[in-house]
């Protein structure tokens, strides 16, 4: 990696705005001086993640994960320093002088000091803008991908928004390119744009389709989805899974959804590339593609932080609903509220807009139902209801998904309903819940926060949370340190606060104040960096408006017990010394002092 000057560093932290960059990828609300959202490290229905546009700081009280700007990104795009170091450089139009370096492989243009995930981003861009150029030219199979794009109704102005482009019928004209323009073919093989020969050299992935370039949420290309314009078995490809490509995790078009689904509050979920492009064409911007795959874990994940709701897509016949009930547990299991769209039998999304226009989508739209109560409704059918054998099969059914239902109030909600639809008491369905799904309640205490009283308290097991409070006192007031201060700080025994305390003191006694976002990127160790996060954005009600006060009897009680320490320490050497001499008065006077020492309250 070429080096980056610190200076740029401090630059880039200044110009980041940490609610800016982690909104790419979370819905953040603000509640107070600070924003809230769904963590996207861990399963949550509750928001837990909170981010400190003030201090630029993000922690999660679910998961413990914190940072500033550049932890966020390091950890959620599994990048190195460097490469999130350009990449908000690049968002914020920072400039990074380049070392000199060289050509890498065969001279090759692009930075010798690349990353192999860096290498694999340009070279799909450099691929993006071939096939898109291709697309263009005047040969006879650009042509016919041209006419074949007229005829599904993709406008010019979306061919030029989602970077449509066309590989041509041809086993090397992609790899020639590359040889040609001397890129890294090894970056290319990685990326899955070209495989290798069994004697040598390599032949192109994608010939004769239309390339549909896939974006992450920052948009960068990582990969490809190809349709052919021949007779291939296969009429879709994708590039294989890479270091920067997972066909489960990725949703086509979110780069292009995520602000219309924020507005909207729920995003539209299909299938197809052609079904989301032509949801964009009319008007419904809110809406990504699962490239042909069914929902997965993942997915859901990522769809939660954009949106309130899913709405997900599926064919009226028989096996579409039959899809769209495997899909209800990842709803179930992450708390997500989504709900069932009915397409017409027969007709894809993209189809019905060209055909009818908005009115019969929209209307689809309108009539999708929360997803329990299409599992209700479906459910039903296949049951005689009538008879006690199927009202008891169709209750150990529902049970089963009831049952994880997280809300208290929407399961007794659905408790209910289920009771209504079999026309039994509410008793009945609860019972059955108990018996055939065995549902246990955890209960958790939440702990409860310490007074000042129990702060500042010179009775108790050590100076543990004095040493804390010092530091968020600190943290908010910094004005308040003086060199009592900075002797109670020296006689902090406790890890991480000797060692975060030493950071403080050293800045405070240069005149600075400590800044959070830079200190996070000074330390290694991950307590320390998650301490400063958490600190950083908790309101810390138990200091209140008697800061001053409490960082006084705070420091008093650290040193009072440091002072302790070290008479107990001489009155031990006393006590050796006395039993080395055989100096019993000596030894008994010693012994006297220690055990009233001990009985001091400056523990």
């Amino acid at each position: 990696m070429a080096y980056i000057p610190q200076e740029k560093i401090d630059e880039i932290r200044e110009r980041a705005d940490i609610v800016e960059v982690i909104s790419d990828y979370v819905s953040l609300k603000k509640t107070g001086k600070n924003y809230i959202g769904l963590c996207p490290f861990h399963h949550e229905k509750t928001p837990s993640l909170t981010v400190s546009e003030e201090k630029q700081i993000f922690y999660c009280f679910g998961c413990g994960t914190g940072g500033n700007v550049f932890s966020f990104l390091i950890k959620h795009e599994n990048m190195s320093f460097p490469e999130t170091a350009k990449h908000l450089a690049g968002k914020y139009g920072i400039k990074i002088p380049e070392e000199e370096r060289g050509k890498g492989q065969g001279g090759c243009p692009m930075a010798a000091d690349k990353s192999q995930k860096e290498l694999m981003f340009s070279i799909n861009q450099i691929s993006c803008d071939f096939f898109l150029k291709n697309l263009q030219a005047d040969s006879k199979g650009a042509q016919t991908a041209r006419d074949y794009l007229k005829k599904r109704g993709v406008t010019n102005d979306v061919i030029r928004e989602f970077r449509i482009g066309y590989a041509a019928d041809s086993w090397d004209s992609f790899s020639n390119f590359l040889s040609h323009k001397k890129y890294p073919l090894e970056a290319a093989e990685k990326a899955g744009l070209i495989i290798k020969r069994k004697d040598n050299g390599y032949y192109d992935r994608f010939r004769n389709r239309l390339m549909f370039p896939i974006l992450d949420i920052q948009g960068r290309v990582i990969g490809f989805g190809g349709r052919t314009l021949g007779n291939d078995d296969a009429k879709y490809i994708n590039s294989p899974e890479s270091d920067i490509f997972k066909k489960g995790e990725v949703l086509y078009g979110i780069s292009y959804a995520k602000s219309a689904a924020a507005k909207a509050g729920h995003i539209l979920i299909v299938e197809g590339y052609f079904d989301l492009i032509t949801l964009h064409q009319y008007g419904l911007k809110n809406s990504a593609a699962t490239m042909g795959t069914a929902l997965t874990e993942p997915h859901i994940r990522k769809l939660r932080n954009y949106a309130g709701e899913v709405y997900a897509l599926f064919d009226g016949d028989e096996a579409g609903k039959r899809a769209a009930i495997r899909s209800i547990p990842l709803f179930l299991d992450s708390g997500t509220k989504a709900r069932i769209v009915l397409i017409p039998h027969g007709i894809d999304p993209d189809e019905i807009l060209r055909k009818h226009g908005r009115e019969l989508m929209d209307r689809c739209i309108k009539d999708a139902k929360p997803f329990m109560d299409f599992l209700l409704e479906e459910t039903k059918k296949r049951f005689d209801t009538s008879s006690s054998n199927g009202k008891i099969s169709f209750l150990a059914e529902m049970g089963n998904y009831i049952s994880k239902i997280k809300n208290s109030m929407e399961k007794n909600f659905y408790i209910e309903k289920t009771a209504q639809v079999i026309h039994v008491g509410t008793d009945v369905v609860i019972s059955s819940l108990q018996e055939n799904t065995q549902i246990k309640i955890n209960r958790q205490k939440a702990k409860e926060m310490p007074s000042s009283s129990e702060i500042i308290s010179t009775k108790g097991t050590g100076t543990r949370l004095a040493e804390e409070t010092i530091l968020k006192v600190l943290l908010s007031h910094p004005h308040l340190y003086t060199e009592k201060v900075g002797e109670a700080i020296d006689a902090f025994r406790n890890s991480p606060f000797k060692e975060i305390g030493g950071l403080f003191k050293e800045l405070l006694d240069a005149g600075k104040e400590p800044e959070i976002s830079s200190m996070i990127d000074t330390v290694s160790d991950e307590n320390i960096k998650k301490w400063l996060a958490r600190a950083s954005v908790s309101d810390n009600k138990e200091i209140g408006e008697e800061h001053q006060r409490i960082l006084f009897d705070c420091c008093k009680k650290v040193i009072t017990h440091s002072i302790g320490r070290e008479e107990i320490k001489a009155l031990l050497n006393k006590l050796n010394e006395a039993e080395k001499s055989g100096d019993r008065k000596m030894l008994e006077a010693a012994a006297r002092e220690l055990i009233e020492k001990k009985r001091s309250p400056t523990e």
